[in-house]
């Protein structure tokens, strides 16, 4: 589905909420560069949604938006994103790799909980905080490298943000982390 930059002549600058939820037969979305503002669970539960293209400009990754899509392989997060909400890619279980830009300030509660086919992720400089169970259910994730700049995690690690993590075998947690719950 590619959505247009214009409708009726006005630009589409925002995507409703919850206004593709479960679509299940929508495989792929195109959003225009004109598109500003993402509102929670836009594309939630759309179980066969493969791939998607995000513009530049966007300030988040809004909560529940790409809940439960299961067949999501990939993802690339464009630059300005500052926060990755809650539970945004839950559930997303096929999802394989994601690139996480500079510029990300916050990943939410339970992010990416569920990705159980994550094999590593690289938390860039910039990030402060990681919130609960974000990485919990990442069964095959293997290696977490976290940033200097983290300074709040939420949960306690192996409980509660890499919670059933079976293949985790290292994490590198920076000197600078001030709350370690």
């Amino acid at each position: 589905l590619m959505i247009p930059a214009f409708i009726e002549g006005l630009p589409v600058v925002a995507i409703g909420a919850n206004a593709f939820a479960d679509c299940i037969n929508l495989t792929g979305i195109q959003l225009p560069g004109s598109v500003r503002k993402i509102n929670e669970g836009a594309f939630r539960n759309c179980s066969n949604l493969l791939e998607v293209e995000l513009p530049e400009g966007l300030p988040q990754i809004p909560n529940k938006v790409f809940e439960n899509c299961q067949s999501l392989e990939s993802i690339n997060i464009p630059e300005g994103i500052n926060e990755i909400g809650e539970n945004s890619f839950y559930g997303c279980s096929n999802l394989v790799s994601i690139i996480i830009p500079e510029g990300v300030k916050e990943i939410g509660n339970r992010a990416f909980d569920g990705c159980s086919s994550l094999v590593s992720i690289i938390i860039p400089e910039g990030v402060t905080k990681i919130g609960g169970a974000a990485f919990s259910r990442c069964s095959n994730l293997v290696t977490v490298e976290l940033p200097s700049s983290l300074t709040v995690i939420e949960e306690d690690i192996m409980s509660g943000v890499f919670q059933e993590c079976k293949a985790l075998e290292r994490i590198i947690i920076p000197e600078g982390i001030e709350t370690l719950v």
